[in-house]
């Protein structure tokens, strides 16, 4: 095995034993949650609104990944057929679906939303999710060189 195929692997692996409500089992937009931890969440990630200096969703996703040294993530945005439009969030060969919305933006905000929701500790408060996250998609200094 090569070591860039073991660090990728590594990373896998982190990804499924950070607190892992599906039972090891890929599941994207679930709906595990239960009705009291649906405010504390709203609180912790913002939906589709923008709050001082355009923190929102999408800019929590992209700063998150950007301090673990990955890409940008990127959307791609469908119209349904009953003219609401629905965003899926791709970013480190992981895609996640969000909910449709009556415009893209919102659109793509909650499939932020969603990746985030599916990237972090439900139990950590505030900027903690931000930076117990990093520290799990951190890359080895090896991946560097």
């Amino acid at each position: 095995m090569s070591i860039h195929s073991f660090h990728e692997l590594l990373f896998a692996i982190r990804l499924l034993i950070c607190n892992d409500k599906c039972e090891g089992r890929f599941v994207f937009s679930s709906q595990l949650l239960k009705p009291s931890m649906m405010a504390l969440e709203q609180k912790l990630v913002s939906r589709t609104d923008s709050g001082p200096g355009g923190d929102n969703s999408k800019g929590q996703l992209q700063t998150l990944l950007t301090r673990a040294g990955y890409g940008a993530p990127f959307y791609i945005t469908k119209q349904l057929k009953n003219n609401q439009f629905q965003a899926t969030v791709e970013f480190n060969g992981v895609q996640i679906m969000g909910h449709p919305y009556n415009n893209k933006k919102n659109a793509e905000k909650d499939a932020a939303a969603e990746a985030l929701q599916w990237l972090m500790d439900r139990r950590q408060t505030g900027n903690e999710d931000v930076n117990h996250m990093t520290m799990l998609l951190k890359k080895s200094k090896k991946d560097h060189n």
